[in-house]
């Protein structure tokens, strides 16, 4: 599953598609903040974490950032276009 951002920008969902244009969105994003990141931890301005819920299908904000599920792997895409 991957993480995307709606058409809108209003809504973090996860999809099964990489090269859907969120996830390509995201990707793009965030490639210098993780390069030579595995596993990172995702902490807003206000200090809660994202996670996903325990059947995978949602992510929220958490404030206990030592549960498994605020840990995101990172995979970089190297050929965002198309």
């Amino acid at each position: 599953m991957y993480l995307v951002v709606d058409e809108h920008w209003h809504h973090v969902m996860l999809w099964s598609d990489r090269f859907c244009n969120g996830a390509r969105w995201t990707v793009v994003i965030v490639t210098d903040f993780f390069e030579g990141a595995t596993i990172v931890r995702l902490r807003s301005c206000h200090g809660m974490h994202l996670v996903v819920d325990e059947h995978w299908h949602h992510v929220m904000l958490w404030s206990d950032r030592f549960c498994d599920s605020a840990r995101w792997t990172v995979v970089i895409v190297i050929n965002v276009s198309g």
